[in-house]
C-alpha cells in the first residue's frame, strides 16, 4: 500500500484524502441525525401518552352539570352555517 501512495501525484493524493474526509463528516452527521429522530419521535410519543392520561382523567372526573359556557356555546348556531328555512338549507350562510 505504501508503494501504492508514493506513486500518486500530490494532486490524487488531496483528492483521496479530502473524499475520505467527506465520508467520515457524513457519516458523523448521518449518526447525530439518526439518534436525533430517535429521540424525537421518543418525546413526542411520551408527550402524546401524557397528554392522553391527562385527558383520561379528566373525562372521568367530568362535571355532571353543564357549564354555562358550554350551554351558551351549544345555544347559538356556528358561524357561517347554512340557514334552515321549512326544513331546507338555504344558500346564505348566517352572519357571524
Amino acid at each position: 500500500m505504501a508503494s501504492y501512495w508514493r506513486g500518486l501525484g500530490f494532486r490524487w493524493k488531496m483528492t483521496l484524502l479530502l473524499a475520505l474526509a467527506l465520508v467520515v463528516v457524513f457519516a458523523a452527521f448521518g449518526y447525530i441525525a439518526g439518534r436525533t429522530l430517535d429521540r424525537s419521535i421518543d418525546v413526542a410519543l411520551q408527550e402524546s401518552l401524557s397528554n392522553a392520561i391527562a385527558v383520561g382523567h379528566s373525562s372521568i372526573t367530568k362535571p355532571t352539570r353543564p357549564s354555562r359556557k358550554s350551554k351558551a356555546r351549544h345555544s347559538f348556531p356556528a358561524c357561517g352555517a347554512m340557514r334552515r328555512s321549512s326544513g331546507k338549507l338555504s344558500k346564505t350562510p348566517l352572519p357571524c
